[in-house]
């Protein structure tokens, strides 16, 4: 040994070797001019090193091929970190095996004392975490392509709704110049269509628009002081209309004031209202409901309809789910929903029986929660709500 002490060793050494060997993580012992005293089984085993390779030779030439300490390279020595400290060190460095390779190894330092307490050599644990690393650089580089795909996915989405609404607008401005001068009832009619049909793309339009606004974490509220029950009988109004009496609700509150984006949470109703009506047979209630909680407010709607597919519940809120195969649409309305929703500071879920019915149930917070949680998505620009 080229520390001088007897053949074995150290007494300390001997007497703990068995214990060194019985440890599953690579261990050396090295004295305080870094000289290499001991190497147990699984360094030998682990790292391609027999241990009389590194008995007696500096760590650092061991370690990192090296005839200068790591410290002269800026890097944190643990042998001269737990001598100059006393006390165990932990530092992460770049080894090279036996046959050269780089790996990234995690060494945790840590004194051995005679019985003045004085150190006389360091206990250095190495594991070898470069599969890890690797894993975490690979994940690292897969998630920044997936951003830059989404990016670009939502770039384009952006470019071509703006494109189609180009067009549509001609459209829509054509079919109103021929409803102005139609000669028939029939040529009026030919009009209407393509006047409401203008309407309902231009819908799809704001809704790919949103979707990828979230989908980039992108997505803007505007809020401002709004009677969340007005919202509420406003949307029911407008889709009595349509489906009857059948539309009924349940508003514990007069009024309900709070600092919302009205036009959003309108647009959330519209998408609960509209589909329970397109899924309820016909006849079938649908209830809306509205109540005040401790924390905020709970708003449902309830349909008698057919249910949704057990194994469709999970993916409910996902862009471009459909809780019925074969049903016209993007998929986003639900999706929309809960984007909105949570950009409030709030949750949605949903509950279904099949063929009894489903319930979709959302809560927003107290208004000044509303307002905090709103805070971070407020509107800078225009194009913040469907036009």
């Amino acid at each position: 040994m080229s520390d001088g002490h007897e053949v074995g060793g150290p007494a300390w050494l001997r007497a703990h070797r068995a214990c060194m060997d019985a440890v599953a993580e690579p261990l050396l012992a090295i004295g305080p001019r870094y000289e290499i005293l001991a190497a147990n089984q699984a360094f030998v085993e682990q790292t391609g090193h027999t241990e009389a390779e590194v008995v007696g030779r500096r760590c650092h030439v061991v370690s990192h091929r090296s005839e200068v300490p790591c410290w002269a390279d800026g890097a944190t020595c643990p042998l001269e970190a737990v001598l100059q400290n006393r006390r165990p060190c932990a530092v992460t460095h770049v080894h090279l095996d036996a046959e050269g390779r780089r790996r990234v190894v995690e060494v945790a330092a840590a004194p051995v004392r005679d019985a003045r307490g004085e150190i006389v050599a360091v206990i250095e644990s190495l594991r070898d975490v470069t599969a890890e690393v690797e894993l975490r650089e690979e994940l690292a580089r897969q998630n920044a392509e997936l951003e830059q795909a989404r990016l670009r996915r939502e770039q384009h989405t952006s470019a071509v709704c703006h494109e189609l609404g180009n067009i549509l607008s001609c459209v829509r401005l054509n079919a109103e110049a021929l409803l102005t001068r139609a000669a028939s009832p029939q040529a009026s009619a030919h009009a209407s269509f393509i006047l409401d049909e203008t309407v309902r793309f231009g819908r799809l339009l704001e809704d790919l628009r949103d979707a990828a606004a979230m989908e980039t974490q992108r997505f803007t509220l505007r809020c401002m002081p709004c009677d969340l029950v007005e919202i509420v009988r406003d949307a029911v109004a407008e889709h009595r209309a349509i489906v009857g009496d059948r539309l009924v609700t349940e508003l514990g509150e007069p009024g309900v004031a709070g600092r919302w984006d009205g036009v959003r949470l309108r647009q959330v109703l519209d998408n609960l209202i509209g589909n329970a009506a397109k899924f309820s047979e016909a006849g079938g209630a649908i209830r809306v409901r509205l109540e005040r909680t401790a924390s905020g407010v709970l708003v449902s709607v309830e349909d008698r309809g057919s249910g949704i597919p057990p194994e469709r519940m999970a993916h409910l809120f996902q862009p471009y789910a459909r809780a019925h195969a074969g049903v016209a649409g993007l998929g986003l309305g639900l999706y929309l929903s809960r984007g909105i929703v949570e950009a409030h500071g709030g949750r949605i879920s949903a509950s279904s029986t099949w063929g009894e019915g489903t319930t979709v149930t959302f809560s927003l917070p107290c208004s000044a929660d509303a307002e905090h949680a709103a805070g971070a998505h407020d509107a800078t620009e225009a194009g913040a709500h469907p036009q």
